[in-house]
C-alpha cells in the first residue's frame, strides 16, 4: 500500500486498487483485497454490525469474548468516523492508508465528492446515510461516546433530523436516476427507523419517507412504482414505527408489505447464474414498443438513463429483470443485461430484503 518512501500508492486515491497479499511468509496467496470501500459498502457493513448484534447479544451459547470483539470493531468504526479529518469535516469513510476512500464523503456539506458548505441547504442524502450508519454502530456497539455523538451532536446543533425533514435532494431524478443512490437512501433511513431511540426524529422522518422518498404526490417515476422489496419493506417498517425495541405500534401499509413478498417470489433460486436476459430486440427498441419475455408491453425510452443506460416507460417486473449482484442499486427500467453465464449471484438482495421483513413483522 506504500512505496519505500512510505508514501501511499496509488499517489491519487482511486476508487478502487487491488491488493496483493503481502502478509508475514505470505500466508493468503489466494486472496486478493480491493481498497475505497464505498459509501454503499460501509452501509451495508454497519447494518451487519446491528443486525449480528441483535442475534447474539441476549445468546448465552455464544462467547463472551467474541462479543466484546464484535462491539470494539463497531465502537472503533463509529468514533472513526467522529474524527475531523484534513478537510475540516468529520463523517469521512478512511481507508488503511489513512485517506479518505474515495466515494467515503457522507458529511452533510458534502455533495458526493465536493465539500459546499457555503449552500443554504445541506446534502440530506448524505444526512440519512450518516444517521443510519451512525445509529446502527452505536446500537451494536452500546458506546456512550457514540451514542453522545449521535444524539448531542448530529441530532443536536447540526440539527440532522431538520435537514432530512427538509431537503432530501437527488435522489429521485426521473429517467436518470442513479438507483444506487435510492438504495443508499432507503438504507439509511431503514438504518436509522430502526434504531434511533428518539420518538421526535422518527416521526419527522416518516414525513420524509411518505412524502419525499417513497411516493412523492404529483410526481413520477417514485420508489413505490417499481417493487423493490427493500423499498416496499422499509416504507412499510417506517408508517409502523417498527424499531428494534418493540413491534409496530401503528397500522402498516400491508399494499407494500404485499408488492414487496411478490417481488421476492418471482427471484430466481439462489444461487443463480448471470445469464445475459434480452427482454427487447433491435427491432423493438427501433419502435420504441417492445414486448418482455413474460408477455408484459412496455414502451422504449431510449439510451437516456444514468449511465446511457437504455430504458422503458414501465418498470420491468422482477420476473423478466436482468441479473444483478443488488437488485435494489440497479436500474429497474432496464430491460436487458447480464453477463456471460461465469459468474455467480448469491442474492445477498433477496437475502436481506427478506430476513429484513420478517424482524419486523
Amino acid at each position: 500500500m506504500f512505496d519505500q518512501d512510505g508514501n501511499p500508492l496509488p499517489p491519487e486515491k482511486n476508487n478502487g486498487t487491488t491488493r496483493a497479499d503481502n502478509s508475514p511468509d505470505h500466508k493468503y496467496p489466494n486472496y486478493v483485497w480491493t481498497d475505497s470501500c464505498s459509501r454503499d459498502q460501509f452501509i451495508g457493513w454497519a447494518a451487519a454490525f446491528a443486525a449480528v448484534w441483535e442475534v447474539i447479544k441476549d445468546d448465552p451459547t455464544i462467547p463472551d469474548d467474541l462479543k466484546a470483539l464484535h462491539q470494539q470493531y463497531a465502537r472503533d468504526l463509529g468514533r472513526n468516523l467522529m474524527v475531523v479529518r484534513p478537510s475540516g469535516y468529520d463523517l469521512e469513510i478512511i481507508d488503511a492508508d489513512g485517506r479518505t476512500t474515495y466515494n467515503g464523503y457522507i458529511n452533510e456539506n458534502a455533495w458526493d465528492r465536493i465539500y459546499l458548505p457555503w449552500l443554504p441547504i445541506k446534502d440530506g442524502s448524505m444526512v440519512l446515510m450518516s444517521l443510519g450508519i451512525v445509529a446502527a454502530l452505536a446500537y451494536a456497539s452500546e458506546d456512550p461516546v457514540l451514542e453522545d455523538y449521535l444524539y448531542n451532536t448530529l441530532l443536536g446543533p447540526r440539527h440532522f433530523d431538520e435537514i432530512v425533514y427538509h431537503n432530501v435532494l437527488g435522489v429521485n431524478l426521473l429517467w436518470y436516476t442513479n438507483y444506487s443512490s435510492v438504495n443508499m437512501a432507503f438504507q439509511g433511513y431503514l438504518l436509522a427507523q430502526r434504531y434511533l431511540r428518539d420518538d421526535v426524529t422518527r416521526d419527522l422522518m416518516r414525513h420524509t419517507l411518505e412524502n419525499l422518498l417513497y411516493d412523492m404526490p404529483n410526481y413520477h417515476r417514485m420508489p413505490k412504482e417499481v417493487s423493490y422489496s427493500l423499498y416496499d419493506f422499509a416504507y412499510a417498517a417506517g408508517v409502523g414505527d417498527a424499531t428494534v425495541d418493540h413491534a409496530m405500534p401503528y397500522e402498516t401499509d400491508q399494499a407494500a408489505v404485499e408488492r414487496g413478498v411478490e417481488t421476492l417470489k418471482e427471484f430466481p433460486d439462489a444461487p443463480y447464474w448471470e445469464v445475459t436476459i434480452t427482454n427487447c430486440d433491435d427491432q423493438e427498441i427501433a419502435n420504441k414498443l417492445c414486448q418482455l419475455n413474460d408477455g408484459t408491453w412496455v414502451h422504449v425510452m431510449g439510451d437516456i438513463g444514468w449511465d446511457n443506460d437504455l430504458i422503458t416507460l414501465e418498470p420491468i417486473p422482477q420476473r423478466v429483470r436482468p441479473p444483478s449482484n443488488y437488485h435494489w442499486r440497479s436500474n429497474p427500467y432496464k430491460p436487458n443485461g447480464g453477463g456471460d453465464g461465469s459468474r455467480l449471484m448469491p442474492a445477498v438482495d433477496w437475502r436481506w430484503a427478506y430476513w429484513y421483513a420478517r424482524w419486523v413483522q
